[in-house]
């Protein structure tokens, strides 16, 4: 199958000043150096959407933090360190889990548990500039490579699991990269890496141009066309299992960004529920259930109902 970008047409745009709440007088700012430099304003503007949100650990979450076997570990080809976090027997096949913009490889809990008693060991980490990780900027890429990194220091994997960001790079690490977990399940993914770029300069109050300009900056760091991290173009080149689940109430991802990403997968299942959103999905049972027993099966529970191949 040749990849192919989806087009955004008349979808739902989603909801980005959800995962970038911006003060106002920042946004000010940005509106007003446009007009003498879209170079700067541009930089400006990258300034921010470099730099993820970091929350306030809640007491369960940091107990479940102390649980884990810790260590950093270095990402020789971004040079930037990582903290790591492991559950469960040493003799036990692995399952890793990538946390999304601005999460922690300490959130997912319910799931961590649930993969514990299936009988897993589980792997997680902060990505650069999240958690205990440092650093106060990342990118995409970065998240990538310390996906990559993880799997040749502790793999293979049975299988990865990522939540938004986290997810679109483990698609991004399996399909243009050639990781080979024996199955990949997303949650919350975007399609289209480029509408990001223009979601956020709307929500800055800036003009199309200055998305235009980050992406091709963006793309010289990359190395690489901004559409060939898209989840659809390296949907097509993935044949290993994949679950896509997404919530119809997403306000940050519309869902047919995951129907498109399914329709070029050659080994795809499309898992919808509605009124979970893009993060409270990660904590419900019914979603959690449903990930350990395709990570075990390759199957969806009741597969005639509620699921697309």
């Amino acid at each position: 199958m040749t990849p192919q970008t989806s087009s955004t047409g008349n979808a739902p745009k989603g909801n980005t000043q959800v995962a970038y709440p911006i003060p106002k007088p920042i946004i000010w700012l940005g509106r007003l150096l446009q007009f003498f430099s879209k170079d700067l304003a541009a930089a400006y503007s990258r300034f921010f959407f470099m730099r993820p949100m970091r929350h306030k650990m809640k007491p369960a979450e940091s107990r479940w933090k102390q649980e884990a076997e810790q260590q950093f570990i270095e990402v020789p080809s971004i040079g930037k360190t990582i903290s790591v976090y492991r559950w469960g027997p040493k003799d036990a096949p692995k399952v890793l889990i990538a946390h999304g913009w601005s999460g922690r490889g300490t959130q997912f809990i319910d799931l961590s548990r649930k993969l514990l008693d299936a009988g897993y060991r589980v792997y997680a980490f902060d990505a650069p500039a999240h958690g205990q990780s440092g650093t106060k900027s990342t990118l995409m890429l970065e998240f990538i490579e310390s996906i990559r990194e993880m799997d040749r220091r502790f793999g293979p994997f049975e299988a990865i699991v990522g939540h938004s960001m986290g997810g679109i790079a483990a698609l991004n690490a399996v399909g243009r990269f050639g990781l080979r977990p024996k199955r990949l399940v997303t949650v919350g993914i975007p399609d289209s890496i480029k509408k990001i770029f223009y979601q956020f300069a709307e929500i800055m109050g800036l003009k199309p141009v200055i998305a235009e300009k980050n992406i091709d900056y963006l793309a010289k760091v990359y190395g690489t066309d901004i559409d060939h991290l898209a989840g659809s173009y390296n949907a097509a080149l993935t044949d290993i299992p994949v679950l896509v689940i997404h919530d119809k109430k997403d306000k940050e991802v519309p869902y047919t960004e995951a129907e498109a990403i399914v329709r070029n997968l050659k080994n795809g299942k499309l898992l919808l529920t509605e009124g979970f959103g893009h993060r409270r999905i990660l904590r419900n049972p019914e979603v959690i259930e449903q990930i350990v027993h395709y990570i075990r099966t390759g199957k969806l529970l009741n597969e005639d109902h509620g699921t697309q191949e």
